[in-house]
């Protein structure tokens, strides 16, 4: 998954934030930045960081539509309209 974001966003970054350590669960979130916007971010809980992180880190990818056997979520695509209205006035 990690090889498809540099490949779709070459200067993206994740940035892993501990977000709070409860009753021995790890909660951790990242978010999927790219020029300096934040395009989609994930949350996950684990008994180590590593495994929070590593999960946080995958919903947040899965999200942008990365990784084996996952789909795009249709309201991250743009809206293209495809209506077409004639033009108002006269005709000839």
């Amino acid at each position: 998954m990690l090889a498809q974001f540099r490949a779709r966003y070459p200067t993206g970054g994740l940035v892993s934030e501990l977000l709070v350590i409860r009753d021995g669960q790890f909660i951790v979130r990242v978010l999927v930045q790219s020029g300096g916007v934040t395009l989609a971010s994930g949350l996950a809980t684990a008994e180590t960081l590593e495994d929070a992180e590593d999960r946080a880190r995958e919903r947040a990818l899965q999200t942008l539509g990365m990784g084996a056997g996952t789909e795009v979520r249709k309201e991250l695509l743009p809206q293209i309209e495809t209506t077409l209205t004639p033009p108002e006035g006269p005709r000839d």
